[in-house]
């Protein structure tokens, strides 16, 4: 009966101590900053998700500071993915060894405004007019509109994009047009 005892206390000895023996996690942090002002980007959502589908998946907020950090990460291959409100998206990949702590800091690029007033021919405003934007990808634009926006009382439209080239339709007039690094394009038709 001890021999049964001393084996079956030897054994989770054994086994607790292998259950210490747990590979180093790693550290992912850094700052995400505006690529036009270099000012912190505040609350901006940091998803880290493992490029194995059955792997890690976790997420988190930027501080004031734009300061992000994911703590006790498994080593692996991850996929950095930065979300704000009024910034382009972006994605990062990111390889971790055991005990490593890797920083990465980013810039966001605000998206670009395309706007303007439409009138008609006297130069009156042309209010609750449909105004379309297309997205153009290898000269083509898509065939469904990208974006659709109606005119305000006075004919005023704008639209929030991310950096590219679009298609701007309002009625028979289609121009195209390009936008980057979040500036800003009047466009005022008249038809």
């Amino acid at each position: 009966m001890k021999s049964v005892f001393f084996l079956v206390a030897a054994a989770l000895i054994i086994f607790c101590s292998c259950a210490d023996d747990k590979e180093p996690t790693c550290t992912i942090h850094g700052l995400v900053n505006d690529s036009k002002t270099g000012e912190p980007v505040r609350a901006a959502m940091v998803e880290l998700s493992s490029t194995d589908v059955y792997g890690p998946k976790t997420s988190t907020v930027t501080g004031n500071d734009g300061y992000f950090e994911f703590s006790e990460v498994p080593s692996w291959g991850y996929v950095l993915v930065f979300k704000q409100n009024n910034y382009e998206e972006l994605f990062l990949e990111v390889r971790v060894e055991p005990g490593q702590v890797v920083r990465r800091d980013v810039l966001l690029t605000p998206f670009s405004k395309i706007f303007g007033v439409v009138t008609d021919l006297s130069g009156e405003p042309r209010a609750g007019t449909n105004v379309r934007l297309h997205r153009v990808s290898s000269g083509t634009p898509f065939a469904e509109p990208f974006q659709t926006v109606q005119t305000d009382l006075s004919g005023y439209y704008e639209f929030r994009v991310a950096s590219g080239s679009y298609d701007l339709r309002i009625g028979t007039v289609n121009m195209r047009i390009t936008v980057s690094n979040g500036n800003e394009l009047e466009r005022d038709i008249q038809f």
